[in-house]
Order: structure tokens, then C-alpha cells, then sequence
């Protein structure tokens, strides 16, 4: 006890130094915090700043104490923008927000100590995202739709700016878009459209292009109407004549088949490229066409104003039919005139810029029609081409094809475009198997794939699923007359060899049938005129004989009537013989021949045309002498 006593004091002065020491030692020998309360001088950092409209930034106070020291008071000081309408501060942290465009200053002030000013810029607001969208996610083909791009800004403001982006499809195959956002189908498929302003750049939108199954219906008569179904459900009830389509889209891949559900009253109808597979490709304009019940009677028709034959007639989108060009009783014309079957006369039009005989005319989608081709009156092969607008009554010269040529074939392909085949060439250049393509839109030719047989005097159809079949003909100097037959692919613009006609044959004719055949009937063989008649069936790619022409005959003509039937008339039967007057029906369902009205005259090289209201049309021609007869089948 004595030991502790004498030890108390030493233990109480060692308890205050240890005690006074932790103390010190706590905040490195400098002044207790009380001390600190007001820095000497505060700075903010960064000394300026430049920020957009709806933008913020994050400003920090710095205190510096009398000690030398410094600390971050960014949440003690009290922050104070000069003019908040331009920028203001949030007076606890430190983050600034761009208001309007302007200038203002910033300050930080804590127990009467402020910072030197920081100077905040706030310019406009810059876009951040870019929204595409469209009310039509999924079109046809040919249809269109509008895309809308809306910018966001950095100070969460948005605005239309579709005007302003460059708009992109990054499928041109499937569907193309202008610098106003107006997208148009091109092919079944599927394409991303973006739209691009400055480095901003849209997340992708995507469009769908489905195939619309539709096309043409004509020779309804007024209050009928017709029932159309596809795949035997999507279902359509048409009461005018005109353009149709039906609701439901198909995509890539889908097949249809359209069938006449319903007919109207007292009417035959019938329809061509109705069944298919929706490819890449464009598919052919389906055709409904009706008539009225036939009696087989053929009976006289206003004459031509002008005997002609070696011509072509084109029944135009206002029911009336172009005559255009041929031979007359002297030399070839360039007079052209115009059938009207409401008042059952003919009237003079425009005048062709070059007389010519041997050529084609193909109706545009446009409207317009496209002569190419043929002979002068100096049998010079022409290269020239013109157009004829219904509107102006008037003819005006077109693009050149590259190779002169008469005896050709010319084909509209659903891609608005149109194919010139084969023929013969300028003198010395014999048969040709170029081909070229003219585009409506430019107004040009260019060439396609060559025939793997140049020939003239042959057949070209379209078919169903879009590609083209040639057939038969008269090939080069050593050839003779061809068997062979051709497809044309639209989309590789190149040939293939299909299987060869039973028969050879030139100058015959060629009808796609409503059940997607081919029908090959007549023509001249390599012993003389023939009766025989095949069928192709474009499923199978080959050829089959079906019934027998009645009478053997070339420079015939052969029409799709609105009965489903086929009717051939005149030509030349046994060569060197005279004209035929005769004609036949062809029933795809029999497979046979038949018999019916004969022409009132015996005549070839003619024309023949379905009108509007399911007649027939026949046509000029070679009787006794050049024509000017006409007649209607009916």
C-alpha cells in the first residue's frame, strides 16, 4: 500500500501527458476544426465552362484555410448563379443546368467568404437521338410509305426533322427511300431504313415488303359484279372495272392461286397469272377479263381508214385500239388511228415519225405506247423508237435501240421495263440473238443477256412467275427452223435452254392459258404448214402435243377469250395457197379443237383484238389484196 501511494502522482502526471498527446496527435499538431470555419479563400473548378442548352455540369468549391491547407466545401458552400435564366446552379451541390442560350457567372460563398467568379457559356441545344417511324410497317410492292424522323435535343426538346437526315434503306433490292422519307416497295423482303443527321445516327426501323396479289379487271358490265378469292380465303368483291388488289399480303416464299368465286350475272369471265410463288422478282399483273355470253359470230366492223397489214393494233387503258404502222396497197405507212367501240368507228391520230412495218408496240404501265424496230419503205432494219401519248393524240421519238431489227419480239416485264428479242439485223448482220431492255424512266435501251440460238419469226410469252418464253423461230443462215425454246430470268438478265418444241416451228402463235400453260399452235415446220399443237407447262419445264388444229396455218392469229377458250383465225394454209378465212376454238379443258364462224374474208398478217367489252377484233391483213376490212367475233 505504501509502494502505490508513493506511486499516485507519477501515474497522474503520466495519464494527463498521454492524454494531451492523443489530443495533439489526433489532428497532425494543427488547430482543432473550430479553428477552420472560414477558409481564407474559396476556387471553383473549372474556371469556365461551356455547356448546351438542357445540359448540366458539376462545379466544385475549394476552401483554402489560413494554415495553407485546403479542402472540397462544394456541398458546404452556398452556390448562386447571376442569371438563372440562363444557367442555373443547384445552391447545395454544385450542378449547374443550361437554361437559354447566354452568359452568366457562378459563385460560391460560404461565411462571407465568396469565390471568384466562374464564367458559364450555354449554347444551343444539340441533338442527342434520332426516333424513326412509320404508320405503314408493311407494303407491297410498288406501294409506298412515310417515314418520320424526330429529333431529341440535349435540353429534352424534340422536333421534326425529317427534312433535314439523309434518309437510307440497306436494301435497294427490297425498298428504296427518297431524301423525304417516301419509301417505295420494290421486291418482297424485309429492309432496315435508318436516318442519319450529322454523327447521330437512327436505330434501325423495320420495313416489311409483302406481295399484294391484284391486278386488272375489265369487260364488267355496269351494276354486275364479280367474286374473287386467293388461296381460298382472302376474299374480294369488285363491282368496277380497273385496278384491285387483295387485303392480305404475302411474304417471300407464299403461294397463291386467285379463283372466280362468283360470276356476274349473265357474264363469262376468265383470268391469266392467277397462281404463283412470291419471289424476289416482281410477279405479273393478274388479268380478269369478261365478256358477254358468245354466239360465234363473226360480223362486219368499221373498216380501217387506211388498208394495211404487217401492222400492230394496242387496245389502250380507255378501251379504244391503236392501229399502228404496216404496209398499205403501195408503201409503208406512218399513219396510225384509233377504234372507239362506243361509237364502232375509226379516227385519225397522230402520225408515227417514221414510216415502218414489222415492228412491235407494247402498252407502258404509263399508259404510253412503245413502237420499236422494223422496216422502212426501203426494207432498211430500223433502230429507231417512239412513244405515243393517247392524252396528246401525239408521237415522240425515244431512245435508239443499239441494233436495228425487224422480226424481233417485244415483252413487258413486270418491272415496268421491256425486252426486244431476237430478229433480223441491219443488212449483212443476219439473224440476231442480242436482247435489250428499254427503261421507261430514262428513256434508254441497254443490253441483256444473248439468246443461246439467234432467231427471228418466234414467239415470246410472259409467264407467271415473271420470266419470259421463247420459242421456235427461224434461226441463222445454216439453222433452219428452231425447236429449241429459251427462259429469260429478269433478275440475272441471263438465258437458259429449256426443253425443245416436238416440232420445229416459225411464224406460229403462242397463249398463256388460264391454268398457267402454254399453248404453241401452227406455224411453218421444215416440210411446210402445220396443224400440230403442244402445250408447255412451266412446272415441269416441258413440252407436250395436245389436240390438232382443224386446218394447218401460219400467219395466224391466236386470243385468249373471256370464256377461258382460245380463237384462231385466218392465216395461210398450205403454202403458197390462199388466205384462210377459217377459225377454230381451242378448250383447254378437252384439250380439243372446234370449229366456229368462219371470217368473212380469207386473211393473214391481220391483227386481232379482245376489246374492253369481250369482242373480238380482227383487223387489216392480206386478202385478195391489202385490207381495210375489219370484223368482230362475238
Amino acid at each position: 500500500m505504501q509502494f502505490i501511494s508513493r506511486k499516485l502522482p507519477f501515474l497522474a502526471c503520466l495519464l494527463l501527458f498521454l492524454n494531451t498527446f492523443a489530443l495533439v496527435g489526433c489532428d497532425g499538431g494543427k488547430e482543432p476544426s473550430s479553428a477552420r470555419a472560414e477558409p481564407k479563400s474559396i476556387a471553383i473548378t473549372p474556371a469556365s465552362a461551356t455547356i448546351t442548352k438542357g445540359e448540366t455540369t458539376s462545379l466544385a468549391a475549394i476552401g483554402t484555410y489560413a494554415d495553407g491547407t485546403s479542402a472540397d466545401i462544394s456541398h458546404a458552400v452556398e452556390w448562386k448563379s447571376a442569371e438563372p435564366a440562363t444557367a442555373k446552379v443547384e445552391s447545395a451541390t454544385g450542378i449547374v443546368s443550361g437554361i437559354s442560350i447566354g452568359t452568366t457567372t457562378i459563385t460560391a460563398t460560404l461565411n462571407g467568404v465568396t469565390s471568384v467568379a466562374t464564367q458559364i457559356s450555354v449554347t444551343a441545344a444539340t441533338l442527342t437521338v434520332i426516333t424513326v417511324s412509320t404508320v405503314a410497317a408493311t407494303i407491297a410492292q410498288d406501294e409506298t410509305a412515310t417515314f418520320t424522323a424526330i429529333g431529341t435535343y440535349s435540353d429534352n426538346t424534340t422536333a421534326n426533322i425529317s427534312s433535314r437526315v439523309s434518309w437510307n434503306s440497306d436494301r435497294h433490292s427490297v425498298a428504296t427511300i427518297n431524301k423525304h422519307g417516301l419509301a417505295t416497295g420494290v421486291s418482297a423482303g424485309s429492309s432496315l431504313i435508318t436516318a442519319k443527321l450529322g454523327k447521330i445516327v437512327s436505330t434501325a426501323t423495320p420495313l416489311t415488303v409483302a406481295y399484294a396479289v391484284g391486278g386488272t379487271l375489265r369487260g364488267l358490265a355496269p351494276g354486275n359484279s364479280i367474286t374473287l378469292t386467293n388461296n381460298n380465303s382472302d376474299k374480294i368483291k369488285l363491282a368496277t372495272n380497273g385496278a384491285f388488289s387483295f387485303p392480305t399480303r404475302l411474304a417471300t416464299g407464299s403461294s397463291y392461286r386467285v379463283s372466280i368465286a362468283s360470276l356476274p350475272a349473265k357474264q363469262p369471265c376468265t383470268h391469266i397469272y392467277g397462281a404463283g410463288r412470291v419471289q424476289r422478282a416482281r410477279a405479273p399483273s393478274l388479268l380478269v377479263f369478261c365478256g358477254f355470253p358468245a354466239r360465234g359470230e363473226i360480223v362486219k366492223s368499221a373498216g380501217l381508214l387506211t388498208a394495211r397489214r404487217d401492222h400492230t393494233t394496242t387496245l389502250l387503258p380507255n378501251g379504244k385500239v391503236l392501229a399502228t404502222g404496216g404496209v398499205g396497197a403501195k408503201d409503208n405507212l406512218a399513219s396510225a388511228e384509233l377504234f372507239d367501240p362506243a361509237t364502232e368507228s375509226w379516227t385519225a391520230t397522230g402520225v408515227l415519225v417514221l414510216a415502218r412495218r414489222g415492228h412491235t408496240a407494247t402498252l407502258l404501265p404509263d399508259g404510253k405506247v412503245l413502237v420499236a424496230g422494223g422496216l422502212d419503205t426501203a426494207f432498211t432494219r430500223l433502230s429507231g423508237a417512239e412513244l405515243y401519248d393517247m392524252t396528246a393524240a401525239h408521237w415522240t421519238a425515244t431512245g435508239r435501240l443499239s441494233i436495228a431489227r425487224s422480226q424481233h419480239t417485244a415483252t413487258l416485264l413486270p418491272n415496268g421495263k421491256v425486252l426486244v428479242t431476237g430478229g433480223v439485223g441491219a443488212l449483212g448482220t443476219g439473224t440476231l440473238a442480242s436482247s435489250e431492255l428499254y427503261d421507261p424512266h430514262t428513256g434508254q435501251w441497254t443490253t441483256t443477256g444473248n439468246l443461246s440460238a439467234a432467231r427471228s419469226q418466234h414467239t415470246a410469252i410472259l409467264l407467271p412467275d415473271g420470266k419470259v418464253l421463247v420459242s421456235g423461230g427461224v434461226g441463222a443462215a445454216n439453222a433452219g427452223t428452231l425447236a429449241s425454246t429459251e427462259i429469260y430470268d429478269p433478275l440475272t438478265g441471263q438465258w437458259s435452254a429449256k426443253g425443245d418444241l416436238a416440232t420445229a416451228r416459225s411464224q406460229h402463235s403462242t397463249t398463256l392459258l388460264p391454268n398457267g400453260q402454254v399453248l404453241v399452235a401452227g406455224g411453218i415446220g421444215t416440210t411446210g404448214s402445220l396443224a400440230s399443237a403442244e402445250l408447255f407447262n412451266p412446272d415441269k419445264g416441258r413440252w407436250i402435243p395436245t389436240g390438232n388444229l382443224t386446218t394447218m396455218r401460219y400467219l395466224h392469229t391466236a386470243t385468249l377469250l373471256p370464256t377461258g377458250k382460245v380463237l384462231v383465225t385466218g392465216g395461210v394454209g398450205v403454202a403458197g395457197a390462199s388466205q384462210l378465212a377459217s377459225s377454230e376454238l381451242y378448250d383447254p379443258e378437252t384439250r380439243r379443237w372446234a370449229v366456229t364462224s368462219s371470217l368473212l374474208m380469207g386473211r393473214t398478217q391481220h391483227t386481232a383484238t379482245l376489246l374492253s367489252n369481250g369482242k373480238l377484233l380482227v383487223t387489216g391483213g392480206t386478202g385478195k389484196s391489202v385490207l381495210a376490212d375489219s370484223e368482230s367475233y362475238w
